[in-house]
């Protein structure tokens, strides 16, 4: 299992800065973010080069969210397999995937959006397969979308894209909310998890809310999971104190 933190909660004037205060806080990977990279791949290229952390994982903008229903899915499409080029160059392995966001739009079913975001998922298991990539599903809670809440909502729909390179993800803060029993449902699709996003109850960093993380962990390596589990939060603190303290907490559960 490798630790991670995405780049935007890290401090730092720059990606090379904020690698460096990640290792030094003990952790071996970096969450990158979409937006914060674009700009300037060839310095992103740079930094990472320089850096012993892995660059394991990236999140993608809205624009990147493939059940919606509008009239251009073509250019939402194009640019995620302009996306999946761009981890590959450098070396991502997972790009996270929200299907959509926001309410049910009028005049859409669930279906229709589910049919035509696995649809797109397919595609993209492809394309992500030969590049050696992986695409995880994360379910949202359901104030922030109303398609896919669940690990199982999830699970179902890797199942419908048919594709080894579609996999899902566990968000301790998302299950929370949306699942009755956290370890439970781990343990139900830990064959299918690809990716762990770690925030408390409060979506501060582990340790500073109310979310019992023990069970869910355990949950994990009952299931084998031995990939990564990146901090997607709001730090409580001084940056660098609260992600020693963290990466702490979260390896003596872990342990």
């Amino acid at each position: 299992m490798e630790l991670a933190v995405q780049q935007n909660l890290a401090p730092g004037e720059s990606l090379a800065e904020k690698l460096r205060n990640i290792q030094a806080c003990g952790y071996q990977a970096v969450e990158l973010n979409y937006p914060g990279v674009i700009d300037d791949v060839a310095g992103a290229k740079a930094a990472l080069a320089d850096s012993p952390l892995h660059p394991r994982t990236m999140c993608c903008t809205p624009g990147h969210d493939l059940a919606v229903l509008d009239d251009d899915p073509a250019t939402r499409l194009t640019l995620f397999l302009r996306t999946l080029d761009l981890a590959a160059d450098l070396d991502v392995e997972t790009l996270v995937s929200v299907p959509v966001r926001g309410p049910l739009p009028e005049g859409v079913t669930e279906m229709e959006e589910l049919d035509i975001y696995t649809a797109a998922l397919h595609l993209l298991g492809q394309a992500a397969g030969e590049r050696g990539l992986q695409i995880v599903i994360e379910p949202l809670i359901r104030y922030e979308t109303h398609l896919i809440n669940t690990l199982q909502d999830a699970a179902a729909t890797a199942a419908r894209a048919n594709h080894p390179a579609i996999r899902i993800l566990a968000d301790f803060f998302h299950m929370n909310v949306e699942e009755a029993d956290i370890a439970a449902s781990i343990r139900e699709h830990g064959d299918a998890i690809g990716h762990v996003h770690l925030a408390d109850s409060n979506r501060l960093n582990p340790g500073r809310g109310h979310l019992d993380f023990a069970p869910g962990l355990r949950a994990l390596v009952d299931a084998g999971y031995d990939g990564v589990m990146a901090l997607e939060c709001r730090i409580a603190g001084d940056p660098m104190d609260e992600l020693r303290n963290t990466a702490n907490f979260v390896r003596d559960l872990w342990d």
